[in-house]
């Protein structure tokens, strides 16, 4: 099971971003992840994915 943790750092650098289809585009991808389609991902260790 994923688990995605939305950080009080995530959300500030994610509130400063200017670019609307950069937003649109890192939400996408969070709903994909979300929803079972990790894409292109490898392990980096101690169960943490990139």
């Amino acid at each position: 099971m994923i688990v995605i943790k939305q950080t009080a750092t995530y959300q500030r650098w994610e509130s400063k971003l200017r670019d609307k289809r950069a937003k649109a585009a890192i939400a996408a991808r969070i709903f994909r992840l979300v929803n079972g389609l990790e894409g292109d991902v490898s392990p980096v260790g101690e169960g943490v994915s990139e």
